[in-house]
């Protein structure tokens, strides 16, 4: 391998490890843990079996940026949305599933 050809793929490789470490720094690593622009499914998982949970508590709570509330008969679109809290109840308005997305 020549000194300049060699020289360009160190060059690319540093640059390319600087941006990986740019990116877990802002959070915004491969998992999604700690990023401000997704929702946390693990704290999720908190919200079921509760009743009454407030849109602005999910929000706090999981981190999501919108929350989707889904009454039984209610009809729901199958898109993902990485920064949304999907709640559904049940007629009693307990928490039976959350889900990101």
């Amino acid at each position: 391998m020549s000194k300049q050809r060699l020289l360009m793929t160190t060059t690319a490789l540093f640059f390319f490890s600087l941006s990986l470490v740019a990116c877990t720094a802002n959070g915004n690593n491969a998992n999604g843990g700690g990023s401000v622009d997704r929702c946390n499914p693990i704290a999720a998982q908190t919200l079921v079996g509760r009743s009454g949970v407030m849109e602005s508590e999910a929000k706090s709570v999981t981190g999501a940026v919108t929350v989707r509330r889904i009454s039984p008969g209610d009809m729901v679109t199958q898109d993902f949305q990485k920064n949304r809290l999907t709640m559904e109840v049940d007629g009693h308005g307990i928490v039976v599933r959350a889900v990101c997305g």
